[in-house]
């Protein structure tokens, strides 16, 4: 939160060298105003060690943005390099050219109608819970593997598929029922997401209607 400088960059660098030595997650919760200007190529080489930094845990360890405000330019492409993005109502303003350049909304809906915003929440709390969420259906690290989620659900439960559409039918076989559906207003068709069978988290991507080109980069980014 606030201006971003060359000790932030430091900052996050040692985060980064802590979480991946340890094999834990990173969630980064956005609201930037930007670089300090006066730091000059300072701040920019910060940005470009924070790139670096998330390109190198990208697949060892997940990373999950929180834009809880403002976040712009290269923090904005920082952001876009994460596994999962959740935006907020009234709050986020996410973007790397400003929008009284561009002429376009850079608000949560908008960041969540084109694809880059996997959840909306409704507001600050609510995007730490989902955060939260998120981590429990995750392994910490590439070399955990499957996450297993002891439930109530009977494994040997009977199910009637017969006549059953998608949506039920993904309903019926979940552990619980519980389905945590990511990217929901990028191409409704495609669905994408989360869901425990047996105890085991797998992904989930089933077309409930016609694929398009929209569908398919929706399903290749979420796999």
């Amino acid at each position: 939160k606030g201006a971003f400088d060359e000790v932030q960059a430091r900052k996050i660098e040692n985060l980064y060298k802590m979480a991946i030595e340890n094999g834990a997650p990173v969630i980064a919760m956005l609201d930037s105003a930007g670089a300090l200007i006066y730091e000059g190529s300072a701040v920019l080489s910060g940005y470009g060690r924070m790139m670096k930094c998330v390109s190198e845990a990208s697949g060892v360890i997940p990373q999950i943005a929180v834009i809880s405000g403002v976040c712009a330019g290269m923090l904005a492409t920082t952001a876009a390099m994460f596994d999962l993005i959740i935006a907020v109502k009234d709050k986020t303003q996410f973007y790397v050219n400003a929008p009284f350049v561009t002429g376009e909304k850079a608000d949560a809906e908008t960041v969540a109608v084109n694809g880059m915003a996997a959840l909306v929440a409704e507001n600050e709390n609510d995007a730490v819970i989902k955060a939260k969420e998120l981590i429990m259906l995750l392994p910490a690290n590439n070399a955990e593997g499957a996450v297993l989620e002891v439930n109530e659900d009977d494994l040997n439960r009977k199910v009637a598929v017969k006549g059953l559409g998608a949506d039920a039918l993904l309903s019926a076989l979940a552990d619980c029922g519980k389905f945590t559906e990511l990217y929901a207003a990028y191409d409704t068709a495609m669905k994408v997401g989360f869901a425990a069978f047996g105890g085991i988290t797998a992904g989930v991507v089933f077309a409930n209607g016609n694929i398009t080109a929209k569908g398919a980069r929706k399903a290749a980014k979420f796999l």
